[in-house]
């Protein structure tokens, strides 16, 4: 494989895995809390050296940009936390979080996990769980039980009171986004932990009762992107193939 296949194919390659982000990014749009991804690429030698610009555009336009593209290149997916849009409810257990920070939840495998998505309810033991049943943590990271009250009330700081009486605080924390890894329905873990992670508590942050945030992802912008994925998709085919003629003609004039 020459040079100019071999980089027209990576192109390919990164094209369909972004377009692969980006109809999830789409699926979501409706989804609680959620962030839209987006694929960054950057050159092997740039990533260990930390001197290539942070994103490189392999995108072709009239003639395509392939030779002008590293030999090696990374690709690595980028979580965006912009805040999405607040919107009311007014049910009580309803929570969104105004500015950075997640909400910790109980995995099924026994981890704690993380999650913007504050759509919670009670199970039969007063137990605050998510929609999937996942249990909410305090600041002991112990599921927060609020049993059977009449009246339940969170102030900004994530303070849980029952019929005026503190029960427990809502435990959370903040990451940078770099550390973190969508696992699927709606939540993230921090990258190469365990139980143990490097967050710390959320500070600048508020939670509100009685509203939910929306997902980040815009769909109108999902959909001008995942139509410039098409085409630059298409054009690495087209380089590819001129490569391959070029390549029989050679070998077709040699042979005469």
């Amino acid at each position: 494989m020459n040079k100019g296949t071999y980089q027209a194919t990576q192109g390919m390659v990164f094209e369909a895995m972004r377009m692969d982000i980006i109809a999830n990014n789409l699926a979501n749009l409706n989804s609680t809390g959620f962030k839209r991804s987006q694929l960054h690429v950057t050159s092997f030698e740039g990533h260990l050296n930390q001197v290539a610009p942070p994103q490189v555009d392999t995108a072709p336009s009239g003639q395509p940009k392939d030779t002008r593209l590293p030999t090696a290149m990374v690709a690595r997916y980028h979580i965006d936390l912009q805040e999405g849009a607040i919107h009311q409810t007014r049910e009580p257990l309803d929570l969104a979080i105004k500015g950075s920070g997640f909400f910790g939840v109980l995995d099924h495998e026994g981890s704690i996990s993380y999650t913007r998505d504050g759509a919670f309810t009670l199970n039969d033991q007063g137990d605050l769980v998510t929609q999937t049943g996942l249990p909410v943590l305090d600041l002991d990271e112990q599921p927060l039980n609020i049993g059977t009250v009449s009246q339940i009330a969170i102030d900004e700081n994530g303070k849980v009171f029952g019929d005026q009486q503190l029960i427990g605080q809502l435990l959370v924390k903040d990451f940078p986004a770099d550390s973190l890894q969508q696992t699927g329905h709606n939540l993230f873990r921090i990258l190469g932990s365990e139980n143990n992670d490097s967050g710390g508590p959320a500070t600048d942050f508020k939670i509100v009762q009685g509203f939910l945030e929306s997902s980040n992802a815009n769909p109108i912008r999902e959909m001008v992107r995942m139509i410039e994925t098409l085409r630059n998709f298409q054009g690495y085919q087209k380089t590819i193939q001129a490569f391959n003629d070029s390549v029989q003609q050679i070998n077709e004039t040699a042979r005469s």
